[in-house]
């Protein structure tokens, strides 16, 4: 008959340390992993256009400036718009005058 090795306790101790090392390290390796990895989309986050707009809002300049160019749209807006009516263009009195005022004068010739 064949003999069986005799394992002796010792052995099988160290054999549980060296497997609780072992798995120990993966364990680290994967928690090094994830910290990496939040760390990254942490940085990508960072820069995107959102976050950006949110850290450049808070700058004092940025009101003065979207103040004078929500000043300067409103004003050209507004002496466009001015402008046309004073002119003739798109103000439906002036137009309907036009057409008056060039039929008297046809009425005025013919008599």
């Amino acid at each position: 008959m064949s003999e069986q090795p005799k394992i002796s306790p010792d052995d099988s101790a160290d054999a549980g340390e060296t497997e609780r090392e072992e798995l120990t390290r993966e364990i680290q390796d994967e928690l090094r992993r994830q910290k990496l990895r939040d760390e990254i989309l942490a940085t990508l986050r960072e820069d995107s256009g959102v976050a950006r707009f949110a850290r450049l809002s808070k700058h004092p300049a940025f009101l003065v400036f979207v103040s004078f160019a929500l000043t300067g749209l409103i004003g050209g807006g507004r002496s466009l718009y001015v402008g046309k009516v004073k002119n003739g263009i798109g103000n439906k009195r002036s137009k309907l005058g036009y057409i008056v005022l060039k039929k008297n004068t046809q009425f005025e010739t013919l008599s």
